[in-house]
């Protein structure tokens, strides 16, 4: 069985891109965990239908970061095509009920709101460690 030691985060803009990456690296870089970034829907689509277009693969990662907004594919579409067992965090600039209920039962594990509050960084924080740990 292959170590789930990646983080795969789905993010099309660059400065969300960063400031994930550092917070999962601050919290998860002394158990071995890395953070492998797609910023796009094409490849993240790619990738879960199983091309190999990253230096992992789908069983090596233990836990997804989805974009819900990403330019070139929705978020949702993406989390449709997820079929292997991996927890996914969806990230939404967006608090509509309606959506953060469609990534729930599209098997999202959580919904997380992008920029709405330190509490809401806190609890994504502490659900990647929990998740990955």
């Amino acid at each position: 069985m292959t170590a789930k030691r990646y983080v795969l985060l789905i993010e099309d803009e660059k400065f969300q891109a960063v400031l994930f990456s550092k917070i999962i690296e601050d919290e998860l870089s002394e158990f071995g965990y890395e953070v492998v970034t797609l910023d796009n829907g094409r490849d993240a689509l790619k990738f879960f239908s199983g091309e190999k277009i990253l230096k992992i693969d789908q069983n090596e990662v233990g836990l997804v970061l989805l974009d819900l907004a990403i330019h070139d594919i929705s978020g949702l579409q993406i989390l449709e095509k997820i079929e292997v067992k991996i927890p996914v965090a969806v990230l939404s600039a967006n608090e509509d009920k309606k959506t953060r209920e469609d990534a729930l039962s599209m098997g999202a594990t959580d919904y997380f709101v992008k920029g709405k509050n330190l509490e809401e960084l806190n609890r994504l924080r502490e659900f990647i460690i929990r998740v990955m740990k």
